[in-house]
């Protein structure tokens, strides 16, 4: 992506490998077995083995709240066909990862976080900057950004 503005040189190059680079990720967004994952109609599964012999090597375990159901699929994460952008609600899709943090916000700096509102509160108690606040943020990797 050519980006043709009047900023200096080294913005644009910078912008542009930013872009080129947020296109590439929403494009080539691949299956990643060690990461949590769901199926593509949103059932919980549950990755059991990704070293199974033959071109199916992933073992997964599909919750259907009244059942489970052990299905196999191929190491990209599809239940049936090749990685040719044909999707089917049976094949493997990541969960997006949930975040949870505390922050402590202060009269005067940067807010520090922190994993747990303890650690948060025993961190603030006594700091010289004066704590404000503390509060927990959720969000879900890529909010607010894409």
């Amino acid at each position: 992506m050519k980006i043709d503005r009047p900023y200096p040189r080294k913005i644009c190059g910078s912008l542009e490998r930013m872009l080129e680079n947020t296109v590439e990720e929403e494009v080539v967004k691949k299956f990643d077995p060690s990461k949590p994952a769901k199926l593509r109609d949103g059932t919980p599964v549950e990755i059991i083995r990704t070293d199974l012999k033959g071109e199916k090597s992933i073992l997964a375990l599909a919750d259907f709240g009244t059942h489970h159901e052990a299905i196999t699929y191929r190491p990209h994460g599809r239940w049936v066909g090749e990685d040719d952008g044909e999707e089917d609600r049976w094949d493997l899709v990541n969960v997006t990862e949930r975040h949870s943090y505390w922050l402590v916000f202060y009269k005067e700096g940067t807010p520090t976080r922190h994993e747990t509102r303890r650690r948060a509160l025993e961190y603030a108690s006594g700091n010289p900057r004066n704590p404000i606040a503390c509060i927990k943020v959720e969000f879900e990797e890529g909010e607010g950004i894409s």
